[in-house]
């Protein structure tokens, strides 16, 4: 877009048009002037525009800087215009415990409204919860007509949040598997999710501490799901992890579906964040240590692809559902670098994993 054209398109939204604040907001936003846009699409929202609403609310809630409880509470609002996206939205929030209370049931609650309201993500992930979704089905969720509140009452809270044992293969560094740690049907999910938003993987610049392309240490892809792309299964499948882990949700990273084509690889590498690095040093100050990396391993019938550790001579490749996870530092926050790992290439298939970081402040 043109200088002239923002021009024009400002004065229009200085004039009051809604649809010309809307074009405003998003234009700044994806030229990165973050509070010139959200400061526009505060204008439209707090004009009524119920897109406005929820889109500040999807990006106070997701990305930095953020401000849940600003967010959450614009969500409400589009919410309370009837609007389904903003419903689910607020089902995430809610079961993330951002911006409000963390409560499973008022999740559901959003969740199942979200699906009455004809929100589609909702209505598949309403009955992936419940045990009766399978890729097979018709994509048209939009005209389903499967009872809601059946389906919402059929939800397990308890065995979604229910994880098999981690069984100790290192004492030091800490390394565990856990066997079967999601189903079948989750993990096809994840893979579907993930299908349309693979794009190359990034690693962190050590430098400025933003993500960046290193073709010569990673070539796989990856989608990343950040809280206003989140899904009710995936939420379900982090609190899981909290659980097992014994760490803050809140100390979570964006979520990953890493995917690896044959060939494809990340090599030697570590995932703590080490402060000598000045970009490393500025992530640590923000959002705590990189502490634990958990995967899941999302399919099979790939060769090659083994999770290595070089320097300790051990590699592993889980079935389906199965999972790793290792400690990156030691009790003391200190870096540890035996914890040196790679993913190793296919040689033939594609491999799919759910990656996992999860910050602590320690020391």
């Amino acid at each position: 877009m043109g200088d002239s054209s923002i021009r024009d398109i400002e004065i229009q939204a200085s004039a009051g048009d809604l649809t010309a604040q809307l074009r405003m907001a998003h234009a700044l936003l994806d030229q990165g002037q973050t509070e010139r846009g959200r400061d526009w699409l505060r204008r439209a929202a707090g004009a009524g525009s119920t897109e406005a609403k929820l889109a500040l609310g999807g990006r106070l809630l997701s990305q930095e800087p953020y401000d849940v409880f600003d967010g959450y509470k614009w969500a409400r609002a589009a919410a309370a215009d009837g609007n389904g996206e903003a419903e689910h939205l607020l089902a995430i929030a809610t079961a993330e415990g951002l911006g409000a209370r963390q409560d499973w049931q008022v999740a559901l609650d959003h969740l199942e409204r979200s699906a009455e309201l004809g929100y589609a993500p909702a209505r598949a992930e309403l009955a992936a919860l419940a045990g009766d979704w399978a890729p097979t089905d018709a994509s048209d969720w939009g005209a389903s007509t499967r009872n809601w509140k059946v389906l919402r009452r059929s939800v397990d809270v308890a065995a979604w949040l229910r994880s098999p044992p981690a069984q100790l293969v290192s004492p030091s560094p800490r390394i565990g598997v856990v066997e079967k740690f999601a189903s079948p049907a989750i993990c096809r999910w994840l893979i579907e999710r993930a299908r349309l938003g693979l794009v190359p993987a990034q690693t962190i610049d050590p430098k400025t501490g933003q993500g960046h392309y290193e073709a010569s240490a990673r070539t796989n892809s990856c989608a990343a799901f950040d809280v206003a792309h989140m899904d009710m299964v995936l939420v379900m499948l982090r609190a899981r992890i909290a659980s097992l882990t014994q760490l803050p949700i809140l100390g979570f990273e964006d979520s990953q579906v890493l995917h690896y084509a044959p060939g494809e690889e990340f090599k030697p590498h570590f995932d703590f964040l080490d402060i000598a690095q000045p970009g490393h040093a500025r992530a640590v100050a923000a959002g705590g240590q990189r502490v634990v990396t958990f995967l899941a391993y999302l399919n099979e019938g790939y060769e090659g692809g083994e999770t290595s550790f070089p320097s300790l001579g051990w590699r592993y490749k889980g079935r389906t559902g199965d999972a790793l996870l290792f400690y990156n530092a030691g009790p003391d926050g200190s870096p540890d670098r035996r914890t040196l790992h790679a993913g190793n290439p296919t040689t033939r298939g594609e491999k799919y994993l759910l990656s996992q970081w999860i910050r602590f402040r320690l020391g």
